[in-house]
């Protein structure tokens, strides 16, 4: 059961389980480090999104 993160052409390309998730390069804002498990060895990922919604 492990994530599997790669780049094609201008995609970042996810891997999970049966789930394949494609976002486009050019749709990343930010990432960031996070040293939540401060040198101890990791038992999950964190994936997260932000959405704008814009109403009118």
């Amino acid at each position: 059961m492990e994530v599997k993160i790669t780049k094609k052409n201008e995609n970042l390309h996810i891997k999970w389980q049966l789930s394949n998730i494609q976002i486009p390069l050019s749709e990343i804002i930010e990432v960031e480090y996070d040293d939540t498990y401060g040198g101890r060895e990791r038992v999950g990922y964190e994936l997260a999104f932000h959405m704008d919604i814009l109403s009118e």
